[in-house]
């Protein structure tokens, strides 16, 4: 029995969030094993070096709101939730793959920077750029992040 095309591909769509979330739970959940926060580690090989570095983000993206994390937190909440309702409702329409394939990206890492911020009241960051400006290497990031900004890049392209 074959799956139809369009089914198939509703079926990723609605897994990629969760498997985005859920992999990048288990890297946080490892970063908090094996780093102390602030520790730092070098991994991988020039120009593929990155350097693991655990940070306890209370705000949100580059530490915003750092000081009012309850904001955040409430912030955090709504948005996933209203892009939750706004991507259940394009999943049914014809079209718009690469809007669909970005929300799916965006969702995971929201799902995943939200979970941390209700279970924890801040999010785990665990990875930095060995390369490039000094202002860019101190920036830490997690894979949810990368998720973020790639499904906005591709919400655009998508409209």
């Amino acid at each position: 029995m074959r799956i139809p095309k369009e089914k198939a591909v509703i079926a990723v769509l609605l897994a990629l969030p969760v498997a985005i979330a859920a992999g990048d739970q288990i890297l946080k959940r490892k970063a908090k094993r094996k780093l102390r926060e602030g520790e730092e580690r070098r991994i991988g090989r020039p120009p593929f070096t990155f350097i693991l570095r655990r940070i306890e983000n209370k705000g949100a993206a580059l530490n915003l709101g750092d000081k009012k994390p309850a904001v955040i937190r409430f912030i955090s909440v709504f948005v996933t939730a209203a892009l939750t309702l706004l991507y259940i409702i394009t999943l049914g329409r014809c079209g718009k793959g690469l809007l669909k394939a970005g929300m799916a990206l965006l969702l995971g890492g929201a799902y995943s920077n939200t979970y941390d911020r209700l279970r924890d009241g801040y999010v785990t960051d665990y990875i930095s750029a060995a390369r490039g400006p000094a202002w860019f290497r101190k920036i830490v990031f997690n894979i949810g992040d990368f998720c973020i900004a790639a499904g906005a890049a591709l919400m655009v392209a998508g409209q």
